[in-house]
């Protein structure tokens, strides 16, 4: 258990941009797409732009969580996601 919370509700994410600039996070699976951009935004200091945020070639929909979208693991290649400032 981590944080009060139980042992697979995190998910490792790596966001990289199009320049390659990384930003290694862990959230929980109940994180919906909105929020995610915005902590995003938040810990790149940039709030208030606009970000496109794609997992794999699918961009990532701002109403439903990670879990809905098919990010759940720790530490998988699936965990990649990819932003543009749109």
């Amino acid at each position: 258990m981590v944080d009060g919370l139980p042992d697979g509700s995190l998910v490792d994410l790596e966001v990289t941009s199009f320049h390659g600039k990384r930003l290694q996070l862990s959230v929980t699976r109940g994180l919906n797409g909105w929020q995610l951009q915005q902590l995003i935004l938040q810990k790149l200091s940039r709030p208030g732009r606009r970000l496109l945020l794609q997992h794999g070639a699918v961009p990532l929909k701002l109403q439903e969580t990670l879990e809905q979208q098919g990010i759940t693991g720790r530490r998988s290649n699936k965990n990649q996601l990819y932003y543009i400032y749109m």
